[in-house]
């Protein structure tokens, strides 16, 4: 397998936007009733920067797929009880890591996030969502801190599709694009993906000759929702809260939807 193209940069909280689309892709979801019905997909829009920086203004982050097969991958055990507001994200790593939680609070305003990323008590990320619309809008930072906070990206909804998020390659000089996708054939370390229940992989579709998951998730059965979040690449900080904030939109959309559906069965019908 080629992978020579997986030297990466991010330049993450040095991005400004202007509103043009740097590329619109596909994003497949989990199907979680008949594996053979059409996946619905997300979009995520990646603006392009507004003006050229210096090197110096622009935080880089590199890693090369090489480079990430020799790390231990990265586990978390995703929790969130009955009536609780916040999913807890517990390293499971052999020497810890870092302790992060998603706080989701009710929706109740465009302008304002309703979830939010923490490590430790401090917000690291999160996500909010304007009113009567399928777009998410996500920001790596503490958003009451605007010098502390790159730019909103855009991830939204049209029709039955899912899209991508995406960083700049130093590869092609473009953006590199990740998918989160339904799956069967793939679950985390030392579960069959046989035995298991439908997960996530975490995808390059940028690259046609890889099909490689970069991260996975397993969920596992109990009354609280819950499972284990896998990265298999090592692709720095700013990397591993992007996969986790992509995969909590989507995660969360879906369980949601599943626990109101029970709800208006419950009650007689939809």
């Amino acid at each position: 397998m080629d992978v020579s193209f997986h030297e990466m940069v991010m330049q993450v909280s040095a991005l400004s936007f202007t509103g043009s689309v740097a590329r619109i892709a596909d994003w497949p979801c989990p199907v979680v009733a008949n594996a053979a019905d059409q996946p619905c997909q997300w979009w995520f829009m990646a603006t392009e920067a507004r003006s050229p920086r210096s090197s110096q203004d622009l935080p880089e982050i590199i890693a090369t797929h090489a480079q990430s097969l020799e790390v231990s991958h990265k586990r978390f055990k995703l929790r969130k009880r009955l009536l609780s507001e916040t999913y807890a994200l517990v390293p499971e790593t052999t020497g810890g890591g870092t302790d992060y939680s998603m706080d989701v609070k009710p929706r109740t305003n465009s302008k304002m996030p309703f979830m939010f990323l923490f490590e430790g008590k401090s917000v690291v990320g999160s996500v909010r969502r304007p009113m009567d619309s399928a777009t998410f809008e996500i920001k790596l930072g503490n958003t009451e801190n605007k010098a502390q906070g790159e730019e909103w990206r855009f991830m939204h909804r049209t029709g039955r599709k899912e899209g991508t998020w995406t960083v700049p390659s130093s590869d092609t000089g473009g953006m590199k694009e990740f998918a989160w996708e339904g799956t069967i054939d793939v679950a985390t370390d030392g579960i069959s993906p046989g035995l298991s229940r439908p997960g996530y992989k975490l995808v390059d579709v940028s690259n046609d000759e890889s099909d490689e998951a970069l991260a996975v998730f397993t969920p596992t059965k109990g009354l609280s929702k819950s499972g284990v979040l896998q990265l298999n690449v090592n692709w720095r900080e700013e990397f591993e809260r992007m996969v986790i904030l992509t995969f909590m939109c989507v995660y969360d959309r879906i369980s949601t939807q599943a626990t109101d559906a029970i709800g208006r069965g419950a009650a007689g019908g939809f």
